[in-house]
Formats: C-alpha cells, structure tokens, sequence
C-alpha cells in the first residue's frame, strides 16, 4: 500500500471508519420531536390557561363595574339624602337658636297680649309699658333657666302650715 489513496471509498477501508449518515440521527430526531411536542402541548394548556383567566377577570371586571355604577349611585343618594337633612337641620338649628334666645321683642309683646289683652297693639305702648313687660319677660326668662318659679313667702308659709296642720 505503498501507491496514495486517492478514493473515498478506500481511504474509509483502509482506515476503518464506517461511513457517516447524511442526516440527523432517527433516534436524536425522535426524542426531539417527542420533546418539541411536549412543550407544544405546555404552550397550548397554558393559553388555553390564561385565555379563561382573562374571561374570568373580564367577567369579573364586569361584575366590579356594576358594583360600582351601584356603589355611586347609593352615594349620590345619599348626598342628596345629607343635603337635605343638612338644610333641615340647619332650619331646625335656626329655630331652636331663635326660641332660647328669648328675643325681648317677641317675648314682652307676647306676655302682653297674652295677660292684658285690651292693651293697645305694641308698637303703640307707651315706653313705661313696655319696660314692665320686657322687666317680666327677662323674670320668665330667669325661671325657664332656674327650672321653675320661685315660691313666695306667703305661699312657702302656707304649705308649711297646711303640710304641718292637721
């Protein structure tokens, strides 16, 4: 073997090499295709996986916005519902801040019609008549606050008497 090996075809028998293939390896080729199909399959559960998550949260998105269009609207009644009691309250406030300030213009010209009612209207008394009874208003004023009139010693005498005497 002296002469220069000039075919493949020798050169793989003088050498002992067997000849390659011209493609990839079946068994290679199988385990990768069996591998590829594995995570096609993954791929596919996992959008099948996350398409119904997002109609559950669409779902549920839609659920929330009912949720809140509900929640604003019992909001808005319930402003229009604390305007109103709002604007009550504050006429009530005015009224009762206007009976316990016991205004001397109304109070004296009330007792007066009230205890002489053939006095003449109040704008017409005379200023002595209106000073008694803005003096007996201010006295009434004094016993609504005290809680109650004053006995006078006559009459604390007489119940003492009576209460005492038998």
């Amino acid at each position: 073997m002296s002469e220069p090996i000039t075919d493949l075809e020798t050169a793989v028998r003088v050498l002992g090499a067997l000849p390659m293939p011209a493609g990839p390896d079946p068994e290679l080729l199988a385990a990768t295709l069996e591998r590829r199909t594995q995570l096609l399959l993954a791929v596919q559960g996992t959008a099948r996986r996350l398409r119904k998550e997002a109609n559950g949260r669409k779902a549920y998105g839609d659920c929330l916005k009912a949720e809140n269009a509900e929640l604003r609207a019992e909001v808005a009644a319930l402003r229009a519902e604390r305007h109103t009691t709002n604007a009550a309250l504050a006429d009530t406030t005015v009224a009762l801040r206007a009976a316990e300030s016991h205004d001397l213009g109304t109070l004296p010209a009330w007792l007066c019609q009230r205890f002489d009612p053939r006095s003449p209207d109040w704008d017409n008394l005379s200023d002595d008549d209106r000073a008694y009874w803005e003096h007996q208003a201010r006295a009434v004023q004094r016993a609504v606050q005290r809680g109650g009139f004053k006995a006078s010693q006559q009459n604390a005498g007489d119940e003492v008497d009576v209460a005492g005497g038998a």
